[in-house]
This record gives C-alpha cells, structure tokens and sequence, in this order.
C-alpha cells in the first residue's frame, strides 16, 4: 500500500497478513491490522466530512474528532507502557522499539492536529475546514507508515519461537483488562465499534448478541449526533459512501 494519500485524498487500508483467527500467534497481527484500519477509517471519516460541515455541526464534528484523538492516543499509550514491555520480556529488550520510534515519528504533527481540534472545540466560529484537512494531511503519512510496519514486528513466527502461548495469553488479558478499565463505552468503544467492518473484523470484539442490540439501537442513536460521521453503523456494517474501505484480503 501507498503511504501517502490515494487519488481521492484518502488512505487506503492494510492488507491482512496470512494467518488465521483461530492460531494465538497468527492472531496477533490479524487484530492489530483490524485495529490500525478502524484508525485509518476514522481518520478517513475526517477527511470526507470537514469539508461538507456546516456551521451548526461543527460542534459534534469536533467531538467526534476529538474522540479519534484519544482513541489513537490511549491505544498507543497502552502499547508503550504494558503490551511492548510484555512482549519484551520474552523477546528481548528493544524488541519493539522501532514501533515506539514509529510513534514518535507522527506525534509532533498529530500533536498539532490536538492542539487545533480542542482550540476550535473551544470556540467553533473558528472552525477551518481547510486548515483541519492539511493538519491531517501532516500527520497522516508517517502515521501509516507506522501502522503498516508494526505489523510486520508481530510476526507469528518470531512470536511463536520466542514466547510462551501462557505469556501471550497473559498480554493480552492484561492489555483487555486496560482497555475495560480505562475506556469510555460512549467514545472508546463507540470509535472501535463505529469504524470497523465486521466482516473483516468481527471477532475483534466478541459481544454476545444483545450487547451487540443495546449499542446498535440505543447507545449509538442517543448519541448519533457524533456517531453520524463514522464510517460504520451500530452493527459494525460499513456506510454505501465508505464501502471501498473494507478491507482487500480475509483472514482463514
């Protein structure tokens, strides 16, 4: 894939690597790719809606974008201080430090994109749709770039000969029991839920089914007036204008 933008001034999604949802080791990338796309989904959101934002949406649009913001924060904020230092311990010290560089790459201008979002949340006649698309456009790059790269750092292989399916499972509970702790279900939740495809990435949360009711037909619409702009309903089903995103391979 391209780093840069598509001829549409889009970002194309990751390919899923071989492997299959039902090997521990294969896993690991197969979830992490599903959750790098949702990323560039929503930040494909952005880019589609700023442009046609009226005055009286700018409010929720910059809700919306702020939700985004904390998402991709918190999700790199926990690779750093639980899931990388997890996995280091069985793969060896810098194991996956190229992924931190990775982040510390983008953060200058996604930090910038922060700075202007809460600026114009603050006070939206200072909205500037054009101004908010190149601060996207910064960022962007170096973003997929890392995203696509992380992947390749999990490995099933190098996973599989250096640490035990006990420890992995280990990271991964721990890393759940951050996210059930730390996250809202009304920004968190609704940001992963809202841009992922569920037939690419369905078992990535596994909801029974009336759970899977109660977000689709009550939370999403009470709060539909962030949720419009996300690329996917309730049920994880991808909107007719973002069904290009779906993503070009299935996992086994």
């Amino acid at each position: 894939m391209s780093m840069g933008p598509n001829k549409d001034g889009f970002y194309d999604m990751l390919e899923f690597p071989k492997g299959r949802i039902g090997d521990l080791f294969e896993k690991a990338a197969l979830d992490m790719t599903v959750l790098h796309n949702l990323f560039i989904r929503a930040m494909n959101s952005l880019l589609y809606h700023a442009p046609k934002i009226t005055k009286k949406d700018v409010p929720s649009f910059l809700r919306y974008s702020l939700a985004f913001i904390h998402t991709l924060h918190h999700h790199h904020a926990t690779e750093e201080e639980l899931y990388f230092p997890v996995l280091e311990e069985s793969l060896g010290e810098g194991h996956m430090g190229s992924n931190v560089v990775g982040h510390e790459e983008f953060q200058p201008s996604f930090n910038e994109f922060t700075v202007l979002c809460t600026k114009m949340a603050a006070n939206p006649s200072t909205w500037d749709a054009s101004a908010f698309v190149a601060s996207i456009h910064a960022f962007a790059k170096p973003l997929t770039k890392h995203l696509a790269e992380e992947i390749v750092s999990l490995d099933a292989e190098v996973l599989r000969k250096g640490i035990k399916e006990s420890d992995l499972i280990r990271c991964n509970k721990m890393v759940e029991k951050r996210v059930q702790t730390e996250s809202s279900l009304t920004e968190y939740f609704l940001m992963v839920i809202c841009n992922n495809d569920k037939v690419f990435g369905g078992w990535l949360i596994p909801l029974p089914w009336f759970m899977k009711a109660v977000i689709a037909w009550i939370i999403v619409p009470l709060n539909a007036s962030m949720w419009k702009y996300a690329t996917a309903d309730g049920w994880g089903n991808l909107k007719p204008e973002f069904a290009w995103m779906g993503c070009p391979a299935v996992p086994v």
